[in-house]
């Protein structure tokens, strides 16, 4: 009796001296990490003394937070939930998708903290030992439950009527129906208040089943982020990762400066926070790494590069705990999918929007648009930015018409389109298309080509960069029957050479001297009309698809595909690069190929052309020589 006198007085005396969660803190000794043994302390990190700032205001009856890992986001959400159970005296539930959470969270953190307070729990029955259920009795009146998904799962959590509810791994509850049953049980308190907190475990767009929970949550609220003033021009802004510049790994404001580690940190003591909305009782705020005193813009840019060099290979787990661990959002680099046609990886919507990001780099100042009044072609050019080292272009040949595009590429793969073009013999009469090329109009219109694009280039001091340029004759008779008018032209044209676009990839031949590990491109010196001329062979859909999925790297890193900025919307050549992708049969079976209405696509077939032969030459600089024969044939476009 005189032990429980004694612990009812000293659980008084601490009552008496804690008002607020501020307060609390200090009596909060952490059990386990790289601080236990010391007090909770949330001073430095800004989403964390927003949380104890929004708490101490008494607004909000409910509080909902997106976190990155191991941020100390979980530890917080226990703060209200311990005061008001010591403090207050309330009955606390916390609720838990998982036993195995639940016991790992209990064992490890819970529990430690329940016992310095004296807290009891039963030896025998309910909420002893194992299960899905924990008690802890308070002396002053409190008591603490802890729910997990099993035993009697969520009707069991549901039949508990309390003060205060916490629920912890949100993402990982199968709807917000489920956690909507648990809260109605705190209603009928008179002094009720609920917190959720998760890390982003979903990737479903906005809408969609799979969309995050937590995210629906906190966009429920008043949807608040954190922002901080720039070291050099003093004007607030929220950290976006889309300003960290990989380069220097630093964040770049929109003034130009370069936040040091040092100046990021102090910018910390000078957060505010801006809600989107005015909710009257719901707080809620989701805040990322780049937030966080725990990382450095460093660590994040080697990690990130690090998952980005998995992604490129196919493997895009590291980069999807990337964005939900650190960034504190859903990941669709490998889902990407239009809201048209679910096959494709892009729209000309998505690639449009790609196009602006590049504007300050690939500038739309330098572009040049034009268009024959006679309709006889419509042209697009852009110089081509420093990093480019090697141009190639190529040409697809139709009945009636030229496709051309021109692909740069510089030290670290990343590709650059720099221009394409529609070129006719003939112009359109009454809006009918022109008859198709008839003899010595394909050559002029290849020469007038071929022409264009080594003058732009010289135009632009770039011409110790151009490499030759490839005309597919894949498809004679697609061009009127005008293989001969091709070849003839092909062998009198310096720098330009045939080229044979094939599905598969065909198994190496005697034929084919020399097999890039690209596995793209193979010469094959067996095509030889009238003995004058060989032929490259490139695997198309090998080569579409890299195309496509350049278009899904991070601009900043290598094999990342760049579109100039300034593409007017709704451009074609964007359509065409959108019209091939993977299609799904009845039988589940899955092939590369045309997608349904998707119109044409000879500028992607031109483009994936070209980057194959830059691949190759890329890759030549790393693989022994060719043979001399091949070494020859090479020479051909400057390898």
């Amino acid at each position: 009796m005189a032990v429980a006198l004694q612990i009812q007085k000293l659980t008084d005396d601490f009552l008496a001296e804690v008002p607020d969660h501020a307060g609390f803190c200090k009596r909060i000794v952490l059990p386990d990490g790289r601080e236990a043994g010391q007090t909770l302390s949330l001073k430095g990190h800004p989403a964390q003394e927003a949380i104890l700032r929004a708490l101490d205001s008494g607004k909000y009856r409910k509080f909902a937070w997106a976190k990155p890992v191991q941020d100390g986001g979980t530890l917080v959400m226990f703060l209200p939930l311990l005061r008001r159970a010591v403090v207050e005296r309330q009955k606390v539930v916390l609720a838990y998708p998982s036993v195995d959470a639940a016991k790992d969270i209990w064992s490890t953190k819970l529990w430690p903290i329940l016992a310095s307070y004296g807290g009891q729990s039963p030896e025998t029955g309910g909420g002893s030992k194992g299960g899905a259920a924990r008690l802890v009795k308070l002396p002053g009146g409190g008591m603490f439950m802890l729910r997990a998904a099993g035993g009697r799962g969520e009707s069991g959590q549901a039949s508990i009527t309390g003060d205060v509810l916490g629920v912890d791994e949100v993402d990982d509850w199968p709807d917000l129906h489920r956690l909507e049953l648990i809260s109605r049980r705190i209603t009928e308190s008179p002094d009720p208040l609920a917190v959720f907190c998760c890390t982003v475990k979903r990737d479903g767009v906005k809408g969609s089943e799979n969309y995050s929970l937590i995210l629906q949550l906190v966009e429920e609220g008043t949807n608040g982020h954190l922002e901080y003033p720039c070291p050099a021009c003093e004007e607030f802004q929220r950290m976006e990762w889309e300003r960290i510049d990989l380069a220097e790994k630093a964040y770049r404001c929109k003034c130009g400066h370069l936040w040091s580690e040092h100046e990021r940190r102090h910018a910390f003591s000078k957060w505010r926070e801006v809600q989107q909305f005015d909710q009257s009782d719901f707080w809620s705020l989701r805040w990322s790494a780049l937030d966080s005193p725990r990382k450095s813009i460093p660590q994040l840019c080697r990690e990130y590069e690090r998952a980005a060099i998995y992604a490129e290979a196919g493997n895009h787990g590291p980069m999807r705990s990337f964005h939900r661990d650190r960034l504190t959002t859903g990941y669709q680099g490998d889902i990407q999918v239009d809201e048209h046609d679910k096959h494709t990886p892009h729209t000309p919507r998505t690639l449009h929007a790609r196009s602006l990001i590049t504007a300050s780099t690939f500038a739309p100042e330098v572009v040049r648009d034009n268009k024959d009044e006679n309709g006889l072609f419509y042209r697009y050019w852009v110089v081509p930015p420093e990093p480019v080292q090697s141009i190639v272009a190529a040409i697809d040949v139709q009945r009636n018409r030229l496709y051309v595009a021109i692909i740069g590429i510089d030290s670290e793969r990343r590709t650059y389109d720099l221009g394409w073009s529609t070129e006719f013999a003939r112009p359109s009469v009454g809006g009918v298309e022109p008859p198709p090329f008839s003899p010595g109009d394909l050559a002029k219109c290849l020469e007038a080509s071929a022409n264009w694009i080594e003058e732009s280039i010289e135009a632009a001091g770039a011409l110790d960069k151009w490499k030759g340029g490839v005309v597919d004759v894949s498809d004679p008779g697609e061009s009127g029957n005008a293989e001969a008018e091709i070849i003839d032209w092909l062998v009198s044209r310096k720098g330009w050479s045939a080229i044979q676009g094939e599905a598969n990839l065909t198994k190496p031949s005697a034929s084919n001297h020399y097999k890039p590990r690209t596995e793209l491109v193979n010469w094959n010196e067996k095509w030889r009309p009238r003995a004058r001329l060989g032929s490259f062979h490139v695997v198309t859909d090998n080569a579409q698809r890299i195309v496509q999925k350049s278009y899904l790297i991070d601009q900043a890193l290598p094999g990342a595909g760049l579109l100039p900025g300034g593409i007017p919307k709704g451009n074609q050549y964007l359509r065409h690069l959108c019209a091939v992708g993977e299609i799904t049969g009845k039988t589940g079976n899955t092939k590369w190929g045309k997608l349904p209405n998707a119109g044409r696509y000879d500028w992607l077939d031109c483009r994936a052309y070209a980057t194959a032969i830059l691949l190759m030459h890329h890759q030549l600089k790393l693989t022994p020589p060719p043979k001399p024969t091949a070494r020859r044939i090479f020479g051909k476009i400057g390898v």
